[in-house]
């Protein structure tokens, strides 16, 4: 997937929009869209990557996202069990191996 397209899938994961997250990193608006034709500065792609709590190689595509699946189940619930949320991330993990 493209930088961009690896940014949306995050900020989906996280409940928020490509807006808000240029709004909380103080890019200016649209900017992080514009990174699909232009080559951003590596201190805004680090400012994205530390966020999300991803690596610059995991954000470009150029690394497995390993963290993905812990992004999205932790925004499920904050009180649930070690055994619930392996539940909950072997159940992404299967979805996932759907999709491919």
């Amino acid at each position: 997937m493209s930088l961009l397209a690896n940014i949306k899938e995050l900020a989906i994961a996280k409940g928020m929009t490509i807006a808000e997250l240029e709004r909380k990193l103080n890019l200016s608006q649209g900017s992080i869209r514009k990174w699909d034709t232009t080559n951003p500065g590596i201190d805004k792609v680090q400012s994205v990557a530390d966020f999300f709590g991803v690596s610059i190689d995991e954000l470009l595509g150029r690394e497995e996202n390993t963290k993905h699946p812990n992004v999205l189940a932790a925004h499920i619930a904050d009180d649930v069990t070690p055994e619930e949320m392996e539940e909950i991330l072997n159940y992404i993990n299967y979805i996932k191996s759907k999709r491919l």
